[in-house]
């Protein structure tokens, strides 16, 4: 977990919100290194949320120097510069955070504005284009269990495929 900070407030959330020290970059440089010789090979880089992190870009590069293979997960939305330096750090997949295409579930559940969906189409869209493989995972509770949200989530994703 290298923050704890998030771009969205989801209610099932495990993350400490009130922590105010944030790991500095040469701190997880040092945490790598450690792990690298102690001969772990995989991380999953969470949080919180990496891309909450305005130095995410140089701790991906910082996991692939030590050697490692990981997941990198989010619910962010990426602008299509941040999926290009993605795919120049040689990153074939992210796994996405999707509980709902409704404005309405989303703003309960995860606390985004309704623009949220139509930014997460652009943002598939430059994916695509810029092959930038989506693993979709989706957090199922009370506000979104139902058969109509459910099916919405399933006819979003045949759409995108």
């Amino acid at each position: 977990m290298v923050t704890e900070k998030c771009n969205t407030n989801c209610i099932y959330c495990y993350a400490k919100r009130n922590i105010r020290r944030e790991m500095s970059t040469s701190e997880i440089a040092n945490i790598f290194r450690k792990l690298s010789y102690s001969g772990i090979i995989n991380l999953t880089l969470t949080g919180g949320d990496i891309f909450a992190r305005k130095d995410w870009y140089d701790i991906i590069s910082l996991s692939q120097y030590a050697g490692f293979g990981y997941l990198i997960s989010t619910k962010s939305i990426l602008e299509e510069a941040d999926i290009v330096k993605l795919k120049q750090l040689g990153i074939p997949q992210v796994q996405f955070s999707l509980d709902s295409i409704s404005p309405k579930v989303l703003k309960k559940i995860i606390k985004v504005g309704s623009e949220y969906v139509e930014k997460l189409k652009v943002m598939f869209e430059m994916c695509t284009k810029h092959n930038l493989n989506i693993s979709l995972r989706t957090v199922l509770c009370k506000q979104n269990s139902n058969i109509k949200d459910i099916r919405g989530l399933c006819d979003f994703v045949n759409m995108l495929c």
